[in-house]
């Protein structure tokens, strides 16, 4: 029966946990050993209270067997907890606390089971279940302690893993921005290589009065001019450049109408801050505007007002988001991929002191953010 216990417990390793497999049959033989050790301390303990043979008990059936038996289970639960974690130190060189958190809760529950099974049985004056009881609450007491613990635990997990996450989507960013650029090069230096050959053959052809086959000529190079990447005018944030130059384009490949407009100096927000905030606020409306079947329009305003700089974006809509995404949540499916985009946009305009709003006007959506300047340059910590 051991033996059939081990070999699903490896089989099911195999098929639903990743690993070696020398490390599934090892930790396999170690929980069936458990499982023999917990049943059989807690049956000899019995056995020592009430004076019969181990293979009795075993075959006896009532409340007390019960008692024993989920006694045996938690106790095996709270040795697998230890080994797991005196394993992992040695593959990872670390303890992971949560692991004795668990095995401490496992071990609590497996005396509260010791303690209230005693206080069933009876056989004990007054004051010892006075104080038995006083020890079964104070058990109870420390479990939701540990409970506690191990949520915020779980908690500064997510948080974690949150932050890990935003981190690998900006690292994302900044190598789409780094391969714009790359890719900007290369066409511009493909666009110096063959212009000037190619104005050698129309400047020929008009030289010889064939003006007909250089204006033609002209129209090809005024469609191929119109297929390079675009550059924005520098708008002195460096952040705000890259976050137009990748809409621009992303625009042009969904077929969206991409106004913008930068008026004044956007200086005193950190260029970081400044792309995240612009690229999040233009990807959402981008994929709102994709939905759309036509009138697929994305308009852009940065404005100086006073110490502050406004930010203001109008997009088209199919379905009024005040009624189905009040909150302005992700839609796609993999949420725990996705999201980041509201979340740094709100994070920004909390860090910079200033305000989000968003309303619609018929078949559009506008967002307008206000941020603090920092006169400095640098990012305001707040």
């Amino acid at each position: 029966m051991g033996v059939s216990y081990g070999a699903v417990l490896y089989v099911y390793c195999l098929l639903a946990a990743e690993g070696k497999r020398s490390d599934f049959f090892l930790l396999s033989v170690v929980w069936v050993l458990l499982a023999f050790i917990s049943v059989y301390v807690m049956f000899a303990v019995w056995g020592m209270v009430r004076g019969e043979k181990l293979a009795s008990l075993l075959e006896t059936e009532g409340q007390a067997h019960m008692c024993f038996s989920l006694a045996a289970g938690v106790l095996r639960f709270s040795l697998g907890r230890m080994v797991l974690a005196v394993y992992r130190r040695r593959k990872q060189k670390k303890l992971l606390v949560e692991d004795w958190m668990m095995a401490l809760i496992f071990l609590a529950f497996f005396f509260l089971i010791l303690f209230m099974f005693r206080l069933e049985k009876g056989g004990l004056d007054q004051r010892e279940r006075y104080y038995l009881s006083l020890w079964i609450l104070a058990g109870i007491f420390f479990v939701i302690l540990l409970l506690g613990g191990f949520y915020q635990l779980l908690g500064k997990y997510r948080l974690e893993k949150m932050a890990e996450e935003y981190e690998k989507e900006n690292q994302r960013l900044r190598e789409e921005q780094i391969h714009n650029l790359y890719q900007i090069g290369r066409e511009a230096n493909r666009l110096r290589h063959d212009m000037s050959a190619k104005l050698n053959v129309v400047y020929g052809q008009m030289k010889k009065r064939a003006y007909k086959e250089a204006e033609e000529n002209l129209k090809r190079l005024g469609a191929e001019w119109s297929d390079y990447l675009e550059i924005p005018d520098d708008t002195g944030n460096e952040g705000l450049n890259a976050a137009l130059m990748r809409a621009i384009h992303e625009c042009r490949k969904r077929g969206i109408r991409f106004h913008y407009a930068v008026l004044g100096k956007v200086n005193g927000i950190d260029s970081l801050d400044m792309g995240n905030l612009v690229h999040n606020l233009l990807q959402n409306g981008i994929e709102a505007c994709s939905i759309e079947a036509k009138d697929r329009e994305l308009e852009l305003v940065v404005r100086r007002d006073g110490d502050g700089i406004e930010i203001e974006i109008d997009n088209t809509i199919q379905n009024s988001i005040l009624d189905t995404n009040p909150l302005l949540k992700t839609s796609k499916k993999d949420k725990e991929k996705h999201g980041f985009g509201m979340e740094t946009i709100r994070e920004t305009v909390e860090r910079y002191h200033g305000m989000y709003g968003f309303w619609e006007e018929g078949n559009r959506l506008i967002q307008r953010i206000t941020l603090k300047q920092n006169r400095d340059g640098e990012r305001i910590r707040s």
